[in-house]
């Protein structure tokens, strides 16, 4: 499986780097690359700490592992989506990471950010919308969008597939420099919207390109696996490759493997072997 594990690691304190070096040392036996994404004022060096990913680089120099960096975009844009001047902003935070980390895709995590509008709370105008992003375009960073995604019809959420899906498209047309994450997989709603899902993960491929879009397993806490018509929890690396095999996707794609913080380190040890996967610490 060509796996890329990912951190979320907001408030990077000594510990916590530590926490997540350990980490990467496992993981490096099974991967080549590892996502990493931060909030964007620890890009920067403090005056007495380096910025996060120029920590990273050197520390992992020795390991045969590329660290992808990212932000988490409400830290600058709020839930204002529609705001040209945060977008500019975003990006000069996302060349620093991608010039910090050798490496030119960097993780935009907007789950915060558009999470108003995805609940229906809020309205984008897309021409505004577009016009905001358009400073995205030319930049030699390659952007990888968790967030927003195709998402499925809910009757809480007013018009949410086909606002969602308008969305995804003025990105893919207008910042062509981007990539897709794909939150279906194995998400619990798969118990009743199994084929739902599948046709929208189609939808999206459709949509920008089977090129452009990213698949994520949920190993766990929110993974789950169907075996023998029953669905549980998804703790092991064998079920994650069996849930591979079970949605008919090829293994030589790369998967993003999203373990929460606290499962960091534990999964990562649990990859080579059929361990259980449980909490760190």
């Amino acid at each position: 499986m060509n796996i890329i594990p990912w951190l979320e690691l907001t408030q990077p304190t000594k510990e916590k780097r530590i926490y997540c070096l350990q980490g990467l040392r496992e993981w490096a036996k099974h991967a080549d690359r590892a996502m990493v994404t931060t909030w964007p004022e620890y890009v920067p060096d403090s005056e007495d700490t380096l910025g996060l990913y120029r920590w990273l680089t050197d520390v992992v120099s020795s390991l045969d592992i590329q660290v992808i960096g990212g932000i988490k975009t409400s830290r600058i844009l709020g839930t204002n989506p529609a705001s040209f001047a945060d977008w500019s902003e975003v990006r000069v935070v996302a060349e620093q990471v991608a010039k910090d980390t050798g490496y030119k895709t960097v993780v935009l995590d907007n789950e915060l950010t558009f999470e108003p509008w995805s609940r229906g709370e809020q309205d984008i105008n897309p021409w505004q919308f577009r016009e905001a992003i358009m400073s995205l375009a030319d930049s030699d960073v390659q952007y990888y969008w968790y967030q927003p995604a195709i998402h499925d019809d809910d009757p809480r959420f007013r018009d949410r597939h086909y606002r969602s899906k308008r969305l995804v498209e003025i990105i893919a047309d207008t910042v062509p420099n981007s990539l897709f994450d794909d939150t279906s997989m194995a998400w619990a709603d798969w118990l009743d919207n199994e084929r739902q899902e599948v046709d929208r993960r189609n939808e999206l491929r459709n949509l920008v390109g089977i090129d452009r879009v990213h698949e994520r397993l949920i190993v766990t806490p929110d993974g789950v696996f169907k075996t023998a018509g029953r669905w549980r929890q998804c703790h092991t690396p064998r079920e994650a490759r069996a849930l591979i095999d079970y949605t008919g996707l090829d293994h030589t794609m790369p998967y993003g493997i999203y373990p929460g913080h606290d499962r960091w380190l534990s999964t990562a040890k649990a990859w080579g072997g059929e361990g259980r996967i449980a909490k760190d610490g």
